[in-house]
């Protein structure tokens, strides 16, 4: 019997399967089982006496990061970080689950963090200066002097400098009050928005923008640390990546609020909650009793067999006047399809592939866009005086446009569902829906058997339409056809066991391939063969021959999907 196919069947979206992490995982998915290291460096941040200080959060809620500094500490969870990234699509900017794409968006940025979303683009210049300058302006600005050796290339900071600062006392002027809120923002932006996977450096460029804390407020920070996030999930996805860095607190207060299934539950609360963003509420007392905990394979099978309706498409609810203002300031922008800036990174946010997430909308399968890969290879590496404002001029000036650029979707009315129908084909064929190989067996630990049983149940559907097919050819009652009305009514029983009936209103026309440890793409590069098509009508031309490459299929995308 034929093997689970773990997608893409078409590779017209998917262009990068072959360098894809899911594709070694695929094939060697029982030794894969090491997370991701998580970078991070917010530590110092949370200290309990920094954060009572009324005078220098006056200061940080002028400069627009008050929500995000009330989001309290919460542990990351390397392997379901891990699990997310196997799933992450630099073609589309969406995580691939197998009944769909579903991604963070600026919505979730600014609901769950607390932070702006629309205004200026985080881009600028930035001045040249000696190791000398950099020291003076780190004393200027923040209070502390570090020693030449802390500053690389006269454009990052090492961030433990930050660790130790002086105290305020009640005698500290309006100026030391400044310094210390600039310090514990720069300790944000280091240490939890923007960490990098080299070290635990911060961008002076940075200093730039605070150096007037009520001017920092006018930036665009959220799509900054959304931009910076795909980048590195981008980049993260390469098989030979091991580390990863970006704000993924909010990667994983993504994956809670949208799928319980990882979700811990809630104990208690913050008491002081209404003030603070969506994400905060995480911060209360935990309990993992009842799911997955820190356990690669167990997020990974879960994934694989994930259904629609187990993900949470609208966890924020259509009544926000109970989240504070910081929390929806930029509700206007949220469907905008931008590009995303900080500085040399720039990322598309395409919220038309995850309508469903914005509403009670149809989601058609949605045109081809190009994220420009190419923009992968520029890094602000050697550049550090580089003015980025202008090197990404086009995209700074799309940005200015991202009113004009809001999406607008038709409202799904529940009458016409025939998009569901559309969006399931084309999503059959393009999407990469398992991660785990069925063929694997683990020595020890957890046993994965969602891929086990994806291909028992396609198997299962494909006997029952084989049954059916024969039924239509032969009416004469019979053994023989009562063996197959047995057949039949036998599978559909199965799939209706296991909550999987409504398989059965298609066709299994889609291949499934046999194969074992072979990925999608064979060493070239190309899409693999297509598999033997069963019962065809003798009108679809001629059966393909066997061997050898097969043209690829041609998917029909976008509007002309839907005509």
């Amino acid at each position: 019997m034929a093997q689970l196919e773990p997608g893409p069947i078409c590779h017209s979206v998917l262009t990068q399967q072959k360098p894809h992490r899911s594709t070694k995982v695929w094939k060697e998915s029982h030794r894969m089982n090491e997370p991701l290291r998580c970078c991070r460096y917010d530590s110092a941040f949370w200290d309990s006496k920094l954060q009572s200080d009324d005078r220098i959060m006056t200061y940080i809620r002028l400069a627009g990061f008050y929500g995000v500094s009330r989001l309290g500490c919460i542990m990351l969870d390397w392997p379901l970080i891990t699990a997310m990234v196997d799933r992450w699509r630099p073609e589309t900017h969406c995580f691939q689950l197998p009944f769909g794409e579903v991604t963070i968006t600026l919505q979730d940025v600014e609901m769950l963090l607390g932070l702006r979303v629309d205004g200026l683009p985080v881009t600028s210049s930035f001045p040249k200066r000696t190791s000398e300058e950099c020291c003076d302006t780190c004393h200027d600005l923040l209070g502390v002097r570090p020693d030449k050796e802390s500053i690389s290339g006269a454009s990052r900071l090492v961030i433990t400098c930050l660790q130790n600062p002086t105290p305020l006392t009640k005698h500290s002027t309006d100026k030391d009050v400044q310094r210390m809120a600039r310090l514990r923002i720069m300790q944000l932006l280091g240490g939890m928005l923007f960490p990098s996977t080299s070290n635990n450096m911060v961008r002076l460029c940075f200093l730039d923008l605070i150096a007037d804390l009520e001017g920092a407020s006018e930036y665009s920070w959220g799509s900054a640390v959304l931009a910076y996030l795909y980048r590195c999930m981008c980049k993260a996805t390469m098989k030979s990546a091991s580390v990863i860095g970006g704000a993924l607190i909010l990667l994983q207060l993504w994956v809670w609020e949208h799928i319980a299934l990882f979700s811990p539950k809630m104990l208690s609360f913050p008491a002081d909650l209404p003030d603070r963003p969506r994400g905060a509420r995480w911060s209360g007392e935990r309990c993992f009793d009842d799911v997955a905990n820190h356990v690669l394979k167990a997020y990974r099978d879960q994934l694989d067999h994930m259904t629609c309706d187990q993900f949470e498409w609208r966890p924020y609810g259509d009544n926000l006047d109970e989240y504070p203002d910081f929390c929806k300031a930029g509700e206007v922008i949220w469907m905008t399809k931008s590009p995303l800036i900080m500085y040399e990174v720039v990322e598309w946010h395409l919220p038309d592939r995850v309508l469903r997430q914005f509403g009670k909308f149809k989601q058609p399968p949605p045109a081809n866009f190009d994220t420009e890969p190419k923009l992968h290879k520029i890094d602000g590496r050697g550049k550090g005086c580089a003015d980025w404002s202008l090197r990404h001029e086009k995209y700074v000036r799309e940005w200015e446009k991202r009113q004009e650029n809001v999406v607008r979707a038709v409202a799904d009315d529940d009458e016409d569902r025939r998009w569901e129908g559309e969006y399931d084909k084309w999503f059959e064929l393009i999407g990469r829906r398992i991660i785990t190989n069925p063929v694997h067996r683990h020595a020890r630990g957890f046993m994965p058997l969602a891929s086990k049983l994806e291909h028992l149940t396609r198997v299962i559907h494909d006997i029952s339409w084989m049954a059916r097919d024969e039924l239509e050819k032969n009416t004469d009652i019979s053994e023989e056809h009562q063996g197959y009305i047995a057949i039949n009514e036998t599978c559909v029983e199965a799939l209706k066991l296991i909550g999987e009936e409504k398989r059965l209103e298609s066709r299994p026309d889609l291949p499934i391939r046999p194969s074992d440890d072979a990925d999608v793409a064979d060493d070239d590069g190309d899409a693999p063969p297509r598999a033997r098509d069963r019962h065809r009508d003798p009108a679809d031309g001629p059966q393909p021959r066997r061997g050898g490459r097969r043209k690829k299929i041609r998917v029909v995308e976008g509007a002309a999907a839907q005509n």
